[in-house]
């Protein structure tokens, strides 16, 4: 059974839904999240522009079970993410000539953190760093050693939307 076919692995999946019917309404019609039909895939969804029919985005949704205050002072205003998620979704990214976006649920709180990592060339434009470290293996437990990229959660490159 996958992670996230289990019962806490349903909640952050309704998580993710949340923040991608969010992100369909602030586009205000112009553009509809398609989602990736495997179970594992590489990333979550394509936006696609209404108007041309074209991807104009690739977006990777997390949820994380932290409040925007925690972030800041626990973490350093930095959100972390496994480099082998971030490295695949790149090549994605390039392939398809489309920037890459990651949105992140917190949980506990009322804000989304949206950043955008990559232009349509693969190249990352928002401040960041690789370190190895121990973390939590999945929503369900467990844990693992692993490169991670740590991203600044400062404007221009990141921002919350509060989710009301």
């Amino acid at each position: 059974m996958l992670d996230c076919q289990t019962p806490k692995g349903q909640i952050y999946i309704k998580s993710e839904n949340f923040v991608a019917d969010k992100i369909e309404e602030l586009s205000e019609g112009k553009a509809t999240l398609i989602k990736f039909k495997e179970l594992t895939s590489s990333a979550d969804r394509f936006a696609v522009s209404t108007i041309s029919n074209k991807k104009i985005a690739l977006i990777e949704i997390k949820s994380r079970n932290l409040t925007k205050e925690k972030l800041e002072k626990d973490y350093n205003s930095e959100y972390i993410i496994s480099a082998h998620k971030i490295n695949r979704c790149l090549k994605i990214s390039v392939e398809n000539k489309i920037p890459f976006f990651i949105f992140v649920n917190l949980m506990q709180d009322e804000y989304i953190l949206r950043m955008k990592i990559a232009n349509a060339q693969g190249e990352i434009v928002i401040p960041h760093r690789i370190a190895k470290k121990t973390t939590q293996a999945t929503c369900n437990g467990g844990s693992k050693v692993d490169s991670l990229y740590h991203f600044k959660t400062i404007p221009p490159c990141a921002y919350f939307i509060n989710k009301s």
